[in-house]
């Protein structure tokens, strides 16, 4: 385990404000996280991880904690039901390489809050100070919580939450603006980011509807937060890291390719299979299209396509017409139109 002076030294981390990509489940895996790091992404993690399947010893779950060597910092997150199972799945993770350690009681999804895990831990705080603290406990690389607001709108308990996170060694939370049951035409609650920030002393974190630099620029003028993690703002759209710290980037389509580009060779290699990394790919060339004019033939052609080269023709052809367009320039100002929900309160 850390000791402190290593601790203090590790949370120094947040001493500026940081922009973190979110765990996303079946985004976040190799390839996508080294595009958005090249983009500007101060921490990315390793998509949620079952506590109860890296004690199994599950390959699945095995393959999904692999770290390309192009990674600089690298994070990852697991969630479990009670502190038994963390405390050992957090010995088993110290055998890997990590950097940073994050606790997912936020995940809202059914088939994990049945199992005790996810947002359905924030219903009980005790249970909170207890998951985390077998966590900080065991782990040598320092632990953080990601949140919700609380269970549904009458059992916002978030202040109760982050205080037992504080008390059990957490160094940083990271809050999702909406409760377990909110869906997400729910307005983001800054209110809520600012009461935490007024409470704790540890760094706290904003989650949700960032999707552009005024939706940033409102966070932080409202909340104050030490950070921010960006989670479906990024689909599609990596860059938001680079726009993000500087207001100045305009993307136009010949990087718009280099980085698709990039990004479909990454998958094809992390996978070691040309059919399968193309064909997890073009649900991120859909997102990657959004935005843009005259995607329809595209995307029909797209569905089709298993091959390498047939998929990197496809996305040249695309380009071609694009370029031929006036307007292709302009993608950066229509995507953040499109995008920009400004739903917060």
């Amino acid at each position: 385990m850390p000791s402190l002076a290593e601790n203090e030294v590790e949370n120094k981390f947040l001493d500026t404000f940081k922009i973190l990509l979110a765990p996303l489940a079946g985004v976040s895996d190799m390839a996508f996280r080294v595009i958005c790091q090249n983009l500007g992404a101060d921490l990315t993690f390793v998509e949620m991880i079952s506590a109860k399947a890296l004690v199994m010893d599950s390959q699945k779950t095995l393959q999904m904690m692999e770290r390309h060597p192009r990674e600089d910092i690298l994070g990852i997150q697991i969630t479990g039901d009670g502190p038994e199972i963390i405390g050992k799945a957090t010995q088993l993770l110290n055998k890997h390489n990590f950097d940073h350690l994050d606790l997912n009681m936020g995940c809202p999804v059914k088939k994990v809050v049945k199992t005790g895990c996810g947002s359905a831990l924030i219903r009980d705080p005790d249970l909170v100070y207890k998951v985390t603290k077998a966590a900080v406990d065991e782990s040598k690389v320092p632990v953080s919580v990601k949140i919700r607001l609380g269970w549904d709108e009458n059992s916002k308990n978030f202040l109760e939450v982050g205080d037992a996170v504080e008390k059990a060694g957490a160094v940083w939370l990271t809050v999702h603006g909406r409760t377990r049951s909110a869906r997400y035409d729910v307005p983001v609650d800054l209110g809520a980011f600012d009461k935490l920030k007024k409470t704790l002393s540890i760094p706290v974190i904003g989650n949700g509807n960032i999707f552009n630099k005024s939706d940033l620029d409102l966070m932080i003028d409202r909340s104050n937060v030490d950070g921010a993690m960006v989670s479906r703002g990024a689909l599609g759209n990596p860059w938001i890291f680079t726009s993000l710290k500087n207001t100045q980037f305009k993307l136009d389509i010949e990087t718009w390719f280099s980085v698709v580009e990039e990004h479909l060779q990454l998958q094809k290699d992390v996978y070691k299979s040309e059919s399968a990394g193309v064909i997890c790919f073009r649900k991120h060339l859909l997102w990657y299209l959004k935005g843009w004019s005259q995607t329809r033939q595209t995307k029909e052609r797209l569905i089709q396509i298993t091959k390498y080269d047939e998929l990197l023709d496809l996305i040249k052809n695309f380009v071609d017409f694009q370029i031929s367009q006036p307007s292709s320039r302009a993608f950066r100002s229509i995507k953040e139109n499109i995008e920009s929900s400004r739903n917060f309160i």
